[in-house]
């Protein structure tokens, strides 16, 4: 189903305020838990939620892309074929359930020697497996284009979760019990996203396309969750080699980091339905969409870089205090690792629009590799530092491939010209000199120019198809 585009510019509005509103609600979820509790309870709750997310694989097995991909070339529609891959996604998803469980819970007892960060792990296991059902949900209302009911859901969410936390620390104060609570609070999750989901489709089960569906599950299985492995990775290596408090320390600045990148991939979620259909079906305006979007992904990434740099240690300092002392003098330097999240989100959107599973493998198991060998070296030597040095250089080696296997749609020198001035420039001079640098930089470099503008405006009036013609 692909979205005209001023029903696409309505729905990117719609996400957009949605999520703005979201990431503030996760924020203020962080800023609760490590008020409420200890760094070292903090950290050993962050490092039984980091172990299970490892897991990804098993939990959301490929099928957003999936599902999108084979609703997209149904011969019966876009409509049927949306109700027949959520009915087989349940299905499969239903089958791994046991093996899942299984490996996870062997896996858990050789890790981990600390009795609760076990017992935690446990109970996180059913959560994300209550997760996952309602994510099949999710991705049904993303299909059909249900962004207003998308963002009200996640404002609920979060409402809920903020509730869930203040109330079971302030009366039992245990992480055990919060973990608990947060077992409770994902099964009305999940009723409440199925009630709203199911006035707007009828999964049914196709036998006949369960083996096609369980390959292109596999295919973008593989790739889909190995990112949010890498972004965990650091947890379990900082409770490895120093302790539960340095994953505190660590996980304070690095969820404002996931916020933005939860930001930034919540809102390109709008375009993916019409990626897939336009590559098919309208190629110049799939180049068309891509050019733009990465143009301005990069002029985002460098005002984000230089937001996050000047202002994350005040802005941490004035929410957390002396209890996180440590995650201040970090966090300007999660700035790079949110740029180059931003980056490379468009590259990311491409190359999940052709299916190219063996290459998102290539660069994303690269990255895990590099990065977990470079933690080996530099943890010990930097300590909280030496995580983020070996995040930063691994997603760097990550984007690079990805620009390059993209160039076609991306450019590289675009990016640098808009993150160059930001990047080299932030260490050595204020904001207030930085900022009427880049500010006279951009309006003379002829970067952004009025024909983005016009673009934009043709797709307020509809005036795109009529141009095409």
């Amino acid at each position: 189903m692909l979205l005209s585009p001023k029903k696409l510019l309505k729905s990117l509005g719609y996400v957009l305020s949605g999520s703005v509103f979201t990431m503030a609600l996760s924020l203020g979820i962080t800023i609760l838990l490590a008020q409420m509790l200890e760094p070292a309870a903090l950290g050993i709750l962050m490092t039984a939620e980091a172990f299970i997310e490892i897991f990804n694989f098993f939990f959301y097995f490929g099928f957003n892309n999936a599902i999108l991909r084979m609703a997209s070339t149904d011969p019966d529609g876009f409509d049927q074929g949306l109700n027949k891959a959520i009915g087989n996604a349940f299905v499969i998803k239903t089958v791994m359930i046991l093996p899942l469980f299984a490996i996870i819970l062997a896996i858990a007892k050789f890790s981990f020697q600390n009795e609760e960060i076990f017992e935690l792990a446990f109970i996180y296991m059913f959560i994300y497996m209550l997760e996952s059902f309602a994510g099949l949900f999710g991705i049904a209302r993303r299909a059909l284009g249900q962004f207003k009911l998308i963002s009200g859901i996640q404002v609920i969410n979060k409402l809920l979760r903020i509730a869930t936390i203040f109330l079971v620390l302030s009366y039992w104060g245990t992480v055990k019990a919060l973990v608990y609570a947060f077992l409770i609070e994902k099964l009305i999750r999940l009723i409440i996203s199925a009630a709203t989901t199911l006035r707007f489709i009828k999964p049914r089960i196709e036998r006949s396309q369960l083996k096609e569906m369980f390959k292109n599950c596999i295919g973008y299985a593989f790739a889909d969750p190995l990112q949010g492995i890498q972004n965990k990775i650091d947890r379990l290596m900082l409770n490895s080699l120093i302790g539960p408090v340095a994953v505190a320390m660590y996980a304070v600045p690095a969820k404002f980091n996931r916020a933005i990148q939860i930001f930034m991939k919540t809102a390109s979620s709008v375009f993916n339905p019409n990626l897939h259909n336009s590559r098919a079906n309208d190629y110049d305006y799939y180049k068309e969409m891509v050019s733009k979007l990465f143009k301005y992904s990069c002029l985002i990434a460098a005002v984000g870089f230089i937001g996050i740099y000047y202002y994350a240690e005040p802005t941490l300092e004035l929410f957390f205090g002396e209890k996180y002392i440590e995650s201040l003098n970090i966090a300007k330097y999660f700035a790079f690792i949110s740029a180059i999240s931003i980056l490379e989100n468009t590259s990311e959107l491409v190359i999940i629009s052709q299916a190219a599973h063996r290459l998102r493998m290539f660069y994303k198991t690269t990255s895990i590799v590099l990065n977990i060998g470079l933690n080996f070296f530099l943890i010990p030597a930097f300590g909280l530092m030496g995580a983020i040095y070996a995040t930063i250089v691994a997603n760097a080696v990550r984007l690079l491939i990805k620009v390059i296997y993209t160039h076609k749609y991306t450019n590289f020198g675009t990016m640098l010209a808009f993150v160059l001035i930001p990047f080299t420039l932030a260490s050595f001079v204020p904001i207030y000199v930085l900022l009427p640098i880049y500010v006279i930089f951009i309006a003379f470099s002829g970067l952004l120019r009025f024909d983005d503008l016009k673009y934009l405006l043709d797709i307020i009036l509809k005036r795109k198809s009529n141009e095409k013609n």
